[in-house]
């Protein structure tokens, strides 16, 4: 075995060893708790859902939303999909209040390519909000919108949005909307 390849292995079998022997703790999923206290998502970290259309992919999100807001904590959501009669109604029927949704809700309906004035905009949201949720609803969509096609994955993976490409800071003050110009318009907040 050559030094390089050893120094490869030698940190992920400490790695090992220390989940194991107790000496590290790896992550819990702390987003999304079930009834049996078990999360479904990683805090501070990019996590999907994937599955056909109609699979219930954004109910699961917004149920995700739910417990956020109800525990005072902001949630920014990017959606491509609904309109806002449709989130709210959703909101609603999942258990949140009036308040929760006016007060801690905050949904980005981008109507344009994502460009520089739209980053800005983003980034003041996510400044003046510190969300402890940030949901896109859905990549397929958005990438449309910007001209990619969701099935060229040449195209897909160096096309992403810029705040697509960040990954989300366990601070959310810490967080950074990766700012580019493009041509083209940019979104609008509805």
């Amino acid at each position: 075995m050559r030094p390089v390849e050893r120094a490869r292995v030698a940190p992920v079998l400490g790695v090992v060893a220390g989940l194991r022997n107790g000496t590290l703790a790896g992550p819990a999923p702390t987003v999304g708790l079930r009834d049996d206290g078990q999360g479904l998502f990683y805090r501070g970290r990019v996590n999907g859902l994937f599955g056909e259309s109609g699979d219930g992919k954004t109910w699961v999100a917004l149920s995700c939303a739910v417990q956020e807001v109800r525990t005072g904590r902001h949630v920014v959501m990017l959606d491509f999909e609904d309109n806002a009669p449709g989130i709210v109604q959703r909101l609603l029927d999942l258990g949140a209040t009036e308040e929760e949704i006016t007060e801690r809700f905050h949904c980005v309906r981008p109507s344009d390519t994502y460009g520089f004035d739209a980053a800005e905009r983003l980034a003041e949201l996510v400044a003046s909000t510190s969300p402890s949720l940030a949901i896109l609803d859905s990549t397929g969509e958005a990438m449309s919108l910007d001209g990619v096609n969701p099935r060229a994955d040449r195209r897909v993976a160096g096309s992403h949005p810029g705040c697509m490409q960040q990954r989300p800071a366990r601070n959310s003050r810490n967080r950074k909307v990766h700012r580019h110009r493009r041509k083209g318009k940019t979104f609008a907040r509805r």
